[in-house]
C-alpha cells in the first residue's frame, strides 16, 4: 500500500486516492497488518508447541492453546478465508469470555462493568481497512508457506 500511495503521489493523483484511502484507514490497515503478521498468524494452530507467534503473546500465549487443539497445523487454519475468519471469531469468543469472568468477579466487590461502544461516522471504512490489513497479512503468510487458493472457495492446496 505504501508503494501504491508513493506511486499515486508521483503521478499527482494522491488527492483522489486520499478520498478513498483516508489517513485513518491507512493507519488501521497498517496496525491490523502488523497484528496479523506478528500476533495473530496461521501458525497459532501450533500453540500447544513453541512457536514465535505464541511467544509474542507472552504470558497470554496460553489463550491460543485451545485454538491449537481445535485446528490441525496447515488444515482449515491455513485456508484463505476460513482460517483468518476462525481466528477473528476465536478472539471475539475469548474476549467475551474474559470480559464475562472479569465482570462476574467485580460484581462480588460491588462494581458493575459495562461495555459501551461509540461508532464513528467512518466505522465501515475503518472496518474495511482493518479487515484488508489482517487478511493481506494472512495471505502473505500462506503464500510464504506455498499455499495457494483453490478456486476461491477458501480451501487451500500447495501449488
Amino acid at each position: 500500500m505504501g508503494l501504491g500511495y508513493a506511486w499515486a503521489r508521483a503521478h499527482h493523483i494522491s488527492a483522489q486516492v486520499n478520498q478513498v484511502l483516508t489517513p485513518s484507514m491507512l493507519t488501521v490497515f497498517s496496525f491490523s497488518f502488523l497484528i496479523g503478521s506478528f500476533l495473530v498468524t496461521p501458525d497459532l494452530d501450533l500453540a500447544n508447541q513453541h512457536v514465535s507467534a505464541k511467544s509474542h503473546w507472552g504470558s497470554f500465549g496460553f489463550l491460543w492453546f485451545i485454538y491449537g487443539k481445535i485446528f490441525r497445523h496447515r488444515g482449515l487454519s491455513h485456508s484463505w478465508f476460513i482460517g483468518p475468519l476462525s481466528r477473528i471469531i476465536y478472539m471475539i469468543v475469548i474476549s467475551l469470555a474474559v470480559f464475562t469472568v472479569i465482570s462476574y468477579l467485580l460484581s462480588f466487590f460491588g462494581y458493575d462493568l459495562q461495555l459501551k461502544a461509540h461508532l464513528l461516522n467512518n466505522w465501515r471504512q475503518l472496518l474495511l481497512g482493518a479487515l484488508l490489513g489482517y487478511y493481506i497479512s494472512q495471505w502473505s503468510h500462506l503464500v510464504a508457506d506455498g499455499i495457494w487458493p483453490d478456486h476461491g472457495y477458501g480451501r487451500s492446496r500447495k501449488k
